[in-house]
């Protein structure tokens, strides 16, 4: 099933394969999902990783929440909030403002990126 784990293992083989780091570690910065995989990542391949720097990380798979393992295919109801969720800050505006508040130089904030 996919889960956590196959997206810690798809990062430990893009550190391994492409980042290929001269100490043989790296600092991790996750902001996020990606602060919990970070922690994964870290508890599977310690020696992969120097540090880390965890911004918001997600606490929703610390919840224990009822009828949810956290592996994919989530159930229904998981899937539908989330849907709400991204439905309502998937657009260009919602997106700008999140950047504008991420990056100190706002004129840096473009539709490229």
């Amino acid at each position: 099933s996919y889960s956590a784990d196959t997206w810690a293992d798809q990062v430990i083989d893009f550190i391994d394969q492409v980042v290929k780091p001269s100490s043989g570690k790296v600092h991790l910065v996750a902001h996020s999902v990606g602060g919990y995989l970070s922690v994964v990542l870290a508890n599977r391949r310690p020696d992969l990783v120097e540090s880390m720097c965890l911004m918001d990380p997600t606490p929703v798979w610390g919840l224990n929440l009822p009828g949810w393992s956290g592996k994919f295919p989530a159930p229904n109801f998981a899937l539908q909030a989330g849907k709400f969720l991204l439905d309502n800050i998937a657009n260009p505006d919602v997106i700008k403002v999140c950047l504008d508040q991420a990056y100190h130089n706002v004129e840096a904030v473009s539709s490229d990126l």
